[in-house]
C-alpha cells in the first residue's frame, strides 16, 4: 500500500505538470453504463456555486434600473434569474436540466433535478459554524455575513442530513481554490493591500513551511474522506474536480505569492505540499483504480496553465480581470457607488475591491460583475472575471473537459 501510494503521488504530479492528468486517475477503466442522471447534486466552491436564496446584490441595468439577483462569482446576466454561467449549469443543461437551484436547507431533495450547495471560499474541512476561506463564518439569519461559505464538509452534512444518494444520482465535487487561498495568504509574510494582514489574523496567523504542508496534507486526506462519506452512502458516480492553477492568477501577481499559490495548487517538485496533486493520490489511495470504480477525477490545472500561457491565442486576456478597477458601477447613466463596506465586497480575499489609498487600486468583484458593468470589453476574450474567479467561457472550457473525461471513463457516450 505505501509503495501504491508512492506511485500514485509520483504519477500525479507527472501528470498534472504535463496537463495530461486528465487521461488518468479513478476509473480510467469503464465503470458503470452510462450515466443518465435522474437528479444532480453538487458541492464545493465557485464552479458549482449558483447563488443562494437570501445573499443577492443589487446592480443597475442597462436602463438605469436597480435589479436583485442572487450572485455566481463570474459575470452575472444581471437579470433576475441570472442563470447559465457556470460550470455546473453547463455540465446540468447537458443532461437536460433547465436550471440549477440551491436547496433548501431544512427539507430533502427531490428526487430529480439539479442542486448545488457550492459556495465560493468554501474549504475542504469544516462543519457548519466553522470558518471558510475568508475566516468567516455563514451566518444566514445576517446579512453581514451572508457572504461567507459553508465548507465541503458542511454541504455533505446538509445532503446526508435530509436524505441519501440513489443509484441514478450524479455527484459533482469542485473544491481547493479555498484551501489554497487561505493557506497562500497565511504563508505570506508581507502585506501586499490594505487588509491582507486583517485577513490572516482571522484564519490564524502566519503559518510555517511544515504548518503550509501539514494543512495542506490534512485538507488533501479529507477530501478523499468526504468523497467516501458519498460513496459508503450509497453513491454510484462522484465527479471530483481538482483545483486550477491559482498561482496563475491576477491576485496571485498582486499579493506577490504567484509562485507559493502555484506549488500549493500542483506539485511542481518544490516539496512543497499541493491540493491538486495530494487530492488526487489519497483518493487513488482510497478507491484505487479498479472496475466499477465510482469517483472519476478531472484535472483543470493543466488546462489552465496551457489557456494561460503567453503563448497561447485562445485568449487575447490572460492575466487580468475583465471586473476591473472601480468604485462605482455607472450604467444608463446612473451611478451604484460600492465601497469597501459593501456587503458583498466585505471578506472577499482580494478578489474585489480594496479599501480606498489601497495598493494595487481597488477592482470589482466578480459578485458584483454583470454584462452591463465590462465598459464594452468582451467577456469572450478574458480568462478571468475577478482576480481568482473564472470568466463564463473559462468555465465552458472547463465544462469541456469535464465531458472528455466522462467519456473516456464510459460515463457518457
Amino acid at each position: 500500500m505505501k509503495q501504491m501510494y508512492r506511485f500514485a503521488r509520483l504519477l500525479a504530479g507527472a501528470g498534472l505538470i504535463a496537463g495530461t492528468l486528465s487521461l488518468w486517475g479513478c476509473g480510467s477503466a469503464s465503470t458503470y453504463d452510462p450515466i443518465t442522471p435522474t437528479r444532480i447534486v453538487a458541492f464545493g466552491d465557485a464552479l458549482v456555486d449558483v447563488g443562494q436564496t437570501g445573499r443577492t446584490v443589487t446592480v443597475k441595468n442597462s436602463s438605469g434600473t436597480d435589479v436583485t439577483f442572487p450572485y455566481r462569482f463570474t459575470i452575472n446576466t444581471g437579470t433576475t434569474t441570472n442563470t447559465s454561467t457556470t460550470f455546473i449549469e453547463s455540465l446540468a443543461s447537458y443532461f437536460g436540466f433547465a436550471s440549477v437551484t440551491y436547496p433548501t436547507t431544512t427539507t430533502a431533495l427531490p428526487s430529480t433535478g439539479a442542486y448545488s450547495y457550492g459556495e465560493f471560499g468554501a474549504l475542504v474541512s469544516g462543519a457548519a459554524g466553522t470558518k471558510d476561506a475568508r475566516g468567516c463564518i455563514k451566518d444566514t439569519a445576517s446579512a453581514t455575513t451572508a457572504y461567507c461559505a459553508y465548507n465541503l464538509q458542511a454541504q455533505i452534512d446538509l445532503f446526508l442530513a435530509k436524505g441519501t444518494p440513489s443509484s441514478n444520482d450524479l455527484f459533482v465535487i469542485s473544491i481547493g481554490t479555498g484551501d489554497i487561498m487561505a493557506t497562500g495568504i497565511q504563508g505570506t509574510t508581507t502585506t501586499p493591500y490594505d487588509g491582507f494582514d486583517d485577513l490572516r489574523t482571522l484564519l490564524g496567523g502566519t503559518l510555517t513551511a511544515t504548518q503550509i504542508n501539514a494543512r495542506m496534507q490534512t485538507a488533501a486526506d479529507a477530501l478523499a474522506a468526504q468523497v467516501k462519506r458519498l460513496t459508503d452512502a450509497g453513491a454510484k458516480y462522484v465527479l471530483v474536480v481538482g483545483p486550477p492553477n491559482v498561482g496563475r492568477s491576477p491576485w496571485a501577481a498582486e499579493t506577490g505569492s504567484a509562485t507559493l499559490l502555484q506549488n500549493l495548487s500542483y506539485n511542481t517538485g518544490s516539496g512543497v505540499t499541493s491540493m491538486g496533486s495530494e487530492g488526487l493520490a489519497r483518493i487513488q489511495a482510497t478507491f484505487g483504480n479498479k472496475t466499477n470504480n465510482p469517483v472519476l477525477f478531472v484535472e483543470i490545472s493543466g488546462l489552465v496553465n496551457t489557456l494561460t500561457d503567453g503563448t497561447n491565442t485562445t485568449y487575447a486576456n490572460r492575466s487580468s480581470a475583465i471586473c476591473a478597477s472601480t468604485t462605482a458601477i455607472t450604467v444608463g447613466g446612473v451611478t451604484t457607488t460600492i465601497s469597501s463596506t459593501t456587503t458583498e465586497i466585505a471578506k472577499s480575499n482580494g478578489t474585489g475591491l480594496k479599501p480606498a489609498g489601497a495598493v494595487p487600486a481597488g477592482r470589482l468583484t466578480a459578485a458584483l460583475c454583470t454584462l452591463d458593468t465590462l465598459g464594452g470589453n468582451n467577456p469572450g476574450t478574458y480568462v478571468y472575471a475577478d482576480g481568482v474567479n473564472f470568466t463564463p467561457s473559462m468555465q465552458g472550457q472547463f465544462y469541456s473537459q469535464a465531458l472528455s473525461r466522462m467519456r473516456l471513463a464510459a460515463w457518457i457516450n
